[in-house]
């Protein structure tokens, strides 16, 4: 998983950037959880300064005026033009999967740290720090719960992906909204806007899906104005400017729809669930969280305003019965 690590050692400006990689990368003989990095040809200075930690960013993430630093520092030498607020800026490109319009399914590799507040220790410098994971998890079940008729799944989709993964938290800033909405659709979007989807598997006696798995970098809209689950979704309740929905994450699951088992027939049914962490409000896909998702589907219900109508029939919907967040990957 551990590639190359590049370390950022700041005052005011970068003191010092080194690039690891190969054998200066150990798993630690005393947990396998820990990992080692050996930093002796780095000469960093035993100074009060903040580390900046990201693993598998490349060696080419920073320039070379950026890390470049005088030989001595303390003794009134010149630091590189790195800032802290460029470096918590700078993004990775996500890679999406290489199958046409398929959902990420490959855990990507860019956990990062930081800042970690140094203090100086005689002879050595040591700094101990967790990663944290520049991407979320998403785990979708679908079931049909239902005691007469037949649903069956045909397609699983998933809009409005950011193109690329910040460094850290919301790029540094105390944004609400991260990354910006603007030329969304257009060339130059920060966001991929086409129907990424997954090749799922639907168990016809079980009427379950296989749990599908994608990653995705995060995406913060902020919370909107709903106070019910049908609330969810609506424009005008939205996160975004007049409760716009610009920009938000959202789950698409069409299929076929049987009101009874022999009913020659079907109608075409779309359900359209925007992420987030729960089904009222809430718009954010945080960094280094796992959503959950199981949607459980058990009769005909055209009032639902998250269900759309695709070909002039009755469409169904019932509930989300569950969404879980949590750190553990």
């Amino acid at each position: 998983m551990f590639g190359s690590f590049n370390l950022i050692k700041m005052v005011g400006g970068c003191l010092k950037g080194f690039f690891v990689s190969g054998n200066q990368i150990q798993t630690s003989t005393t947990s396998e959880l820990l990992i080692e990095l050996n930093t002796e040809d780095a000469n960093f200075s035993n100074v009060a300064s903040r580390f900046y930690i990201i693993a598998n960013g490349g060696e080419s993430l920073f320039t070379t005026e950026e890390i470049e630093t005088g030989s001595s520092i303390e003794g009134g030498g010149t630091t590189g033009t790195l800032t802290e607020a460029t470096l918590k800026s700078k993004t990775v490109d996500f890679t999406f999967s290489m199958e046409e319009n398929k959902l990420q399914t490959t855990q990507p590799t860019l956990p990062t740290s930081g800042p970690i507040e140094y203090t100086p220790e005689e002879n050595k410098i040591v700094v101990v720090s967790r990663m944290f994971r520049a991407f979320s998890k998403h785990s979708i079940t679908v079931n049909y719960t239902g005691k007469t008729g037949v649903f069956t799944p045909t397609s699983v989709t998933v809009n409005n992906i950011p193109k690329a993964m910040a460094l850290f938290e919301a790029g540094g800033t105390d944004n609400t909204y991260y990354p910006s909405t603007e030329k969304i659709g257009e060339e130059g979007s920060l966001f991929d806007t086409s129907n990424r989807n997954y090749s799922f598997s639907w168990n016809s006696t079980s009427k379950t899906t296989n749990a599908m798995v994608f990653f995705m970098p995060e995406n913060l809209r902020g919370a909107g104005t709903a106070t019910g689950q049908k609330e969810k979704g609506v424009e005008g309740k939205g996160p975004g400017l007049n409760g716009s929905l610009t920009g938000c994450t959202f789950l698409t699951i069409e299929g076929k729809y049987k009101y009874e088992s022999g009913q020659f027939g079907e109608v075409g049914v779309k359900y359209r669930f925007y992420l987030g962490g729960n089904f009222t409000d809430d718009y954010n896909i945080y960094r280094d969280y796992h959503y959950n998702m199981t949607v459980n589907i058990s009769g005909a219900n055209s009032a639902d305003l998250r269900v759309t109508i695709t070909n002039g029939n009755v469409a169904v919907f019932d509930k989300v019965e569950e969404i879980s967040n949590t750190v553990e990957f």
